[in-house]
């Protein structure tokens, strides 16, 4: 059995970067992962690289211009590009290869769809409502009983101890897709917790977007009927969250719906949602995709 990786000193972690105190704090209230024994900090090499690898991606992501002046708000993301396109990923890359425009920011590719359908345009331009099809028909059976101004968000949590991840697909108009991920740090035995602060993340986002009304889709069917959760049965860690997410929901449920995710095209395999399952996973925040070229 090999040695489990010892733990580093702030100073030796400071070395190792090449950075100076005040860079190392400014990290750790980024976000960066460390061990509070007492009143001394400790750090695991392998999650502090994994994690400036995100962070330097973060960064770039959103410092990007390109040479048109637009910001990844514009760009999708591949997961986006394969379902808007309806190709595999083995079409997309001979496409890519053969000339298919598209961005590389760091580790990631980024597609501008107009940019693609001017590219591969053969005949009349194409209308705006013909634009957003591709969108509509991922929404499914929304698109037949909730109003196109009604902003839709797809949630999704995970879990891995003491972190509760959090992912938040948010659909406006029919047009427009952005992303957000979110990190708590919860110590509890039920995985389903992840999930209930998932929906209190997206109530919270809808509060401070000032939408005055708002679907939000889940994995929890039940959650449909009654969001409310009782805070007896709840283990004594989370009795605060959940008591805030009941008085949130309470304070909005007039307005918000709560629906279940196979309403969108094809469940759980929809790319909203599987975005939102991936955004889970990030613990970090991001910003993914606007079909919308404006």
């Amino acid at each position: 059995m090999s040695a489990p990786e010892v733990l580093l000193l702030k100073k030796e972690l400071q070395d190792k970067l090449n950075i100076t105190n005040a860079q190392l704090e400014s990290y750790i209230k980024t976000g960066l992962p460390y061990y509070s024994l007492g009143e001394q900090y400790r750090f695991l090499e392998s999650e502090i690289m994994k994690w400036l690898e995100s962070y330097e991606q973060e960064r770039l992501e959103s410092g990007f211009l390109d040479e048109k002046g637009r910001t990844l708000g514009e760009y999708v993301t591949e997961a986006i590009a394969h379902s808007t396109l309806r190709i595999s990923t083995v079409h997309l890359n001979s496409l890519k290869n053969k000339g298919m425009p598209y961005v590389t920011v760091g580790k990631k590719d980024f597609f501008h769809i107009q940019d693609i359908l001017d590219h591969f345009r053969v005949g009349d331009t194409l209308q705006k409502h013909e634009i957003e099809e591709p969108l509509k028909a991922l929404l499914g059976l929304l698109t037949m009983n909730v109003p196109k101004e009604t902003p839709v968000l797809i949630v999704d949590g995970s879990y891995t101890r003491p972190k509760a991840g959090t992912g938040i697909v948010l659909v406006e108009n029919w047009e427009k897709v952005t992303g957000k991920s979110n990190v708590h740090n919860v110590k509890n035995e039920k995985s389903v917790t992840c999930e209930y602060i998932a929906v209190i993340d997206a109530l919270r986002l809808i509060k401070k977007r000032k939408f005055t009304s708002a679907v939000i889709l889940t994995d929890q069917k039940h959650w449909t009927k009654n969001f409310s959760v009782s805070i007896e049965k709840a283990e004594k860690p989370v009795k605060g969250i959940i008591q805030q997410g009941n008085q949130l929901w309470e304070e909005m449920k007039e307005t918000v719906k709560i629906r279940f995710v196979e309403d969108l095209t094809n469940g759980k395999k929809n790319p909203l949602y599987k975005t939102a399952h991936e955004l889970s996973r990030n613990y970090k925040k991001e910003t993914i995709q606007n079909l919308q070229s404006r």
